[in-house]
C-alpha cells in the first residue's frame, strides 16, 4: 500500500478520537488511493468521511457537513433558551438575537477555531445531543 495512504490512515484514526462524541471509528473501504470511514456517534448516527489521496480531494468534506448541523443546533438550542426564553417567534424577530451572534459569535472572527468559537459562544463545547434534539 502506498506509504501516503497508510500515514492518512493513521491520521484519519487519531484525529477522529479527539471527538468526545465519536464512539467509534470503523474502516468501511480501502483502496491504493482512498480510504472510507464510518464515524459512529451513536447506533443510528454517523458521518463517513472519504479521504482520496491520488487526486488532491483529501479529505472530502462530507463530515463538515455534519459539524456545520451539529454547531447550527448547539447555538440555535442555546439562543433559545437563553436569549429568547424559549419563545421560537422571537428567534427570527428580537434584535437580541442578533446582537447575541455579533458579540458572542462573528465578532470574534477567525481568531480561535472553531471549537473554541462555539464554546466562547454557547459555554461549552461541542455536544451531539443538540443535533440529535434537532432532528427528532
Amino acid at each position: 500500500m502506498n506509504q501516503t495512504v497508510s500515514d492518512s490512515i493513521r491520521e484519519i484514526e487519531k484525529a477522529a478520537r479527539h471527538f468526545s462524541f465519536v464512539r467509534t471509528v470503523e474502516r468501511v473501504d480501502e483502496t491504493r488511493y482512498s480510504v472510507k470511514y464510518r464515524l459512529a456517534i451513536s447506533p443510528s448516527l454517523f458521518v463517513q468521511v472519504y479521504f482520496n489521496v491520488q487526486n488532491g480531494t483529501a479529505p472530502v468534506y462530507y463530515q463538515n457537513y455534519l459539524l456545520g448541523e451539529m454547531n447550527c443546533s448547539q447555538l440555535t438550542e442555546h439562543i433559545l433558551t437563553h436569549v429568547v426564553d424559549g419563545d421560537a417567534d422571537r428567534f427570527v424577530s428580537d434584535p437580541a438575537v442578533g446582537h447575541f451572534l455579533i458579540d458572542r459569535f462573528f465578532r470574534i472572527g477567525a481568531r480561535y477555531p472553531w471549537n473554541e468559537a462555539l464554546q466562547h459562544a454557547t459555554g461549552e463545547t461541542l455536544r451531539p445531543e443538540y443535533f440529535a434534539k434537532h432532528l427528532q
